[in-house]
Order: C-alpha cells, then sequence, then structure tokens
C-alpha cells in the first residue's frame, strides 16, 4: 500500500534499538536498552521511534541507499544469529489508527520469513503485555509490509501503546535489510492499493468470479478477453472485498484479465475455462498452510509448476481466522500468483474459527458457503464443513443427502469429497469417529473413490470400505509425528497404507477410467503414488508405489 504523506527530517530524538537473537515463538525480552539514534518517518499521525539494544556487535545505521529509491532510510546487518527490531510509535496509543505501513529491502539471497508483533509496550521484566502476531515473506529487493490494526482483540486500544516488533531469521550468511516510509495510517477514504488478489472462485466452463481487496472503498471492474478478442467490461458493487462475476465465457479457453477500483489497476493474469464436457482433468488438494508462510509459498510455486485446472483446500488456510492480519500474511501473500491464475475451491479448517473473513474473501459454488459441490468433467465434487453438525436431521446432513441423490452426482464417473478433519488418521489428532458414523457409509454407498482431509499436518493415504482416504495436511504448518498406536496399545488407524512427514501437495490425474494421484513435495519428488483403475480390484497401491505399511519422514524443501 502507498499513501502520500510529508517526511520531515530525519532526527536523532528518536531512537533505535536492536538485538541479536534466533527467530523465536514471542518476541525476547529486552535487557538493557542502549540509546543509539534513529529516525523520525511520519508526520501524519505522529513519529515511529526504533530502539535497540547494543549487547550484540550488530551495525544499525542511516544510509543513503540506490535500493531505498535514493530515499534516506535505516540499514540493519542482520547477523548469522538473526535480528530483532522493535519500533515504538507515537501517539501513544491505536485510537485513530488504521494500519502499521512500511517498506522492507531486502539484500538476502532468497524470500526470507518475517514474524512480527504488535504490543502494548516494549518486551522486558513485567511486560506482561499479549502479542499480536503477524508473519510476511520477503522477497529479494523490495517488500511493502502493511499490518491493519486487529478488530477483534483481548487488549484496550484506548490504552494500548504501540509497539511494533520484526523478528529477521538468521542466515548462512549476514546479510542487509533496509527499513523505510514506516507509517501509521488513519483509515482510507478511498482505494489507494490492491492488498490481496486478484484470485479466482467458482470457475465453471461458461463463467467465474474474481474477487480482490483494496486498502479503502473503491468501484470493482474486470476487463477480460480471450486471445486475439476485444475486451470485456464487468462491473460488481463497489466496497473494499471485491467480488465480479464474469459470464457468457467460452468453454475451453484462455482468458486475459485485469482488476481496477478508481485509479488502482492490478497486473494482468490469465486462466482458462474448462471443457463443457471431457474424460479428464487434472487437480490438486491440499491443506493446512498457517503458520509458517515461507514453506507454504514454497508448496504453492510447486503446486504452480504442476499446472493443475483447480486447487483443493482442505482447511486451516491461517493460524487464526478471526485476525484479520492473518489473512494476508498466511495465505493471500504466499499463494498470490498460484491464486491469480488458478481457481480454489476451499473448505473451513478449526482455525478458521468460522470468522467472518472466510465468508468475506470466499465465493464457492452454491447458495450454502460452508458447503457445496460443483461438477468438473468426469467428477463430482463435494465440500463439507466438518466443524458443523453432520448427522442425519442437521442442516448439513439433510443437504448431503439430497445432494448425494443428484442427477450431477450420481451421473459422475468419479466422485470426490473433501472437509478438514479426517474420517481415518495416524496423526495426533486421530479420525473423526461421528464422521465414520454419519458421513463415510453415505460415500461408501453412493461409490466415491476418494476423501481428502487435512487436520494433522503429515500425509497419509488410508483405505476402507473401498474408499481411500487421503490425510494432505503438509501446506505449510508445523509438522505433527505420527502417533501410531492408542493408549490401549492398539493401532490407531488399522486403515493405514502410507505416512510420511513433508511439505506436499496431492496431484491427481484423470484420464477415462484410470485416476493416477501423485504425492510431490515442493522440490518435484514423489512422496507416494497411487493408481485406480475403474473396474478393477481397488485397494492395493500400483508397482511404482511406496509398500503398504511403509512410513517416510522427508526433507521439507
Amino acid at each position: 500500500m502507498s499513501r502520500r504523506v510529508s517526511r520531515p527530517a530525519v532526527s536523532l530524538l528518536v531512537c533505535l534499538l536492536l538485538t541479536v537473537g534466533a527467530a523465536a515463538a514471542s518476541p525476547p525480552p529486552v535487557e538493557t536498552p542502549l540509546l543509539l539514534g534513529g529516525f523520525e518517518d511520519n508526520a501524519e499521525l505522529g513519529r515511529v521511534m526504533l530502539l535497540a539494544n547494543a549487547l550484540h556487535p550488530t551495525q544499525v545505521k542511516l544510509v543513503r541507499a540506490h535500493v531505498t529509491e535514493g530515499k534516506r532510510s535505516l540499514e540493519i546487518k542482520v547477523s548469522t544469529e538473526g535480528a530483532v527490531l522493535y519500533l515504538r510509535h507515537r501517539p501513544a496509543n491505536w485510537t485513530g489508527v488504521y494500519a502499521l505501513s512500511l517498506d522492507l529491502y531486502s539484500q538476502a539471497p532468497a524470500p526470507i520469513g518475517l514474524d512480527g508483533y504488535l504490543l502494548q509496550r516494549l518486551p522486558g521484566p513485567g511486560a506482561g503485555a499479549p502479542a499480536l502476531p503477524f508473519r510476511r515473506i520477503l522477497q529479494p529487493g523490495k517488500t511493502h509490509v502493511m499490518v491493519r490494526r486487529p478488530e477483534e482483540s483481548p487488549l484496550d486500544l484506548a490504552t494500548l501503546q504501540p509497539v511494533t516488533v520484526l523478528v529477521l531469521p538468521g542466515l548462512a550468511k549476514p546479510y542487509r535489510v533496509y527499513l523505510d516510509n514506516v507509517r501509521l495510517l488513519p483509515q482510507p477514504t478511498a482505494a489507494t492499493a490492491i492488498i490481496k488478489g486478484p484470485y479466482l472462485q467458482s470457475l465453471s466452463a461458461t463463467a467465474v468470479k474474481v474477487m480482490w481487496e483494496t486498502d479503502g472503498p473503491g468501484d470493482s471492474s474486470v476487463s477480460a478477453a480471450a486471445v486475439s478478442q476485444a475486451a470485456r467490461k464487468y462491473a460488481g458493487e463497489p466496497g473494499t472485498v471485491h467480488e465480479v462475476r464474469l459470464g457468457d465465457l467460452s468453454p475451453d479457453t484462455s482468458y486475459s484479465y485485469v482488476v481496477s477500483s478508481e485509479a488502482v489497476v492490478s497486473a494482468r493474469s490469465t486462466f482458462r475455462t474448462p471443457p463443457q464436457t471431457a474424460d479428464g482433468l487434472r487437480f490438486v488438494a491440499y491443506g493446512d498452510t498457517r503458520t509458517q508462510p515461507l514453506e507454504h509459498w514454497r508448496v504453492a510455486r510447486g503446486i504452480a509448476r504442476a499446472k493443475p485446472q483447480f486447487v483443493l483446500h482442505t482447511g486451516d488456510l491461517v493460524a487464526a481466522g478471526k485476525v484479520y492480519d492473518n489473512w494476508e500474511g498466511d495465505f493471500f501473500q504466499p499463494a498470490a500468483d498460484l491464486l491469480a491464475g488458478t481457481c480454489l475451491f476451499p473448505v473451513l479448517g478449526n482455525h478458521e474459527a468460522d470468522a467472518h473473513w472466510y465468508y468475506d474473501f470466499f465465493a464457492p459454488p452454491g447458495e450454502v458457503e460452508g458447503w457445496y459441490d460443483f461438477r468438473w468433467g468426469p467428477a463430482y465434487f463435494l465440500a463439507l464443513d466438518s466443524g458443523k453438525p453432520f448427522d442425519p436431521t442437521s442442516e448439513q446432513g439433510v443437504w448431503l443427502q439430497q445432494r448425494l441423490a443428484s442427477e450431477a452426482c450420481r451421473e459422475a464417473r468419479w466422485r470426490f469429497a473433501l472437509w478438514h478433519q479426517p474420517a481415518y488418521s495416524s496423526g495426533p489428532h486421530g479420525g473423526s469417529e461421528a464422521l465414520r458414523k454419519n458421513v463415510v457409509p453415505l460415500l461408501v454407498e453412493a461409490k466415491f473413490d476418494m476423501v481428502f482431509a487435512g487436520h494433522d499436518h503429515c500425509y497419509e493415504r488410508s483405505y476402507a470400505d473401498g474408499l481411500y482416504h487421503i490425510t494432505a495436511g503438509g501446506g505449510g504448518a508445523p509438522f505433527y509425528e505420527q502417533v501410531p498406536v492408542d493408549q490401549e496399545g492398539k493401532p490407531r488407524n488399522p486403515a493405514t497404507q502410507f505416512f510420511a512427514i513433508a511439505y506436499h501437495f496431492c496431484l491427481v490425474d484423470v484420464k477415462g477410467d484410470v485416476l493416477t494421484m501423485s504425492v510431490l513435495t515442493p522440490a518435484g519428488e514423489v512422496l507416494d503414488r497411487l493408481t485406480i483403475k475403474k473396474g478393477a480390484a481397488a485397494g492395493a497401491a500400483d508397482e511404482g508405489s511406496l509398500p503398504q505399511g511403509a512410513t517416510l519422514r522427508a526433507a521439507s524443501h
């Protein structure tokens, strides 16, 4: 986000506090602060002070560098141990502040993960204030970071002294980061930047929904064109979260598009509509992308290289669904390039906490956003909310029975389901008995082929009653270990065939009566492979797969 404000001269009245240490789960305590000097970089809502601890030989200085577009900025030399930068803001509380905005210019040779916190005051002995975490990926070169003040917070914002903590990781070699344009911004009155998207929802052979978010309110416009055709303009309702439906599209056709709100225009992206009828398809299933955006970014890059027609997400997109900033840091920023050209079909996980942001940011098919279904070529897809009641008399349960009896389901050659909590799992959460009782028998009766879930941060292939259960929880969240037996020493998941601890995604190719699922790491290494042939004996892996009962631990990337 960019906003024009006056930039006062650099002042040595503002202080700098920097300490070195590995990136931790929470900001480390400050021992004896030593004031080293600093700069003032905001005149609209008050100045930003930077404070530092000189117990370590980290170099911090004001420089005039070409990487900061010729402007005076703060240079931080990050040692191999990492660095923690504290920003103390004025005014004295968050009242009237909409967001923190800053630019970071990284000279690291590869993307790095930035952890950050909004605190009541500088951490130290007896600080006692809870931290509100945020995360970002810093690419080599310039990265703009905008952190919105939390809507829902356990803290009293009227008495909250604004302190921001930036935690930079240590790498094999020291590197430099330049900090510039630190601002506390009021609520924008009009759109000045696109902060999420654009991204695709509910893609079909003849229509798609294009969505994006802006920092302030504005109109919603999309210009789209097929190759060698004149562009057509589509409009939607004004707002900050924008949704525009593009209708009357041609099947099996590539389109390029740009979105705009007020004077803000996106980069050009492309997508392809599916054929009206086809005997094949290619899609990806993955999930649990929360908490570690750099790992999610690597997985998303791997998915993009596989070129699926669409992507299923099994839930836990973010660490805390009610924290607005998590949606940018955990999900939309790491997957931005993928989402601009590949349609996403998500389901709710427990970490989304049924927050309104999920329903604001996604527009899946159908009238009920928590559960839905769709057809794609020869396949039928069913998406459920495993966190809501699904017994036969519940709203979701009644809907499920109606949709399983529908023509769309009955006439499909292949049938897939997705939800968050697995019915079978060897992970620490284990399988859901309620799903095995109320939902799985219905899918078995309807001759479903495969269910995708997440929740346990691992990969597992299970098989029971003619139905494959795939736990695809390796989208970026911290790993979970296998728990092979329960407290009584019995197998925790007697249906398991293969288990792996690795970041991964499931690439599914369907051609006629043959399905091939390749489970891939971000680097393209094969963890598992499964082939299903309609009419053949089910339940056994093909020759290229790892043996049943195997367990594997792979490198994270």
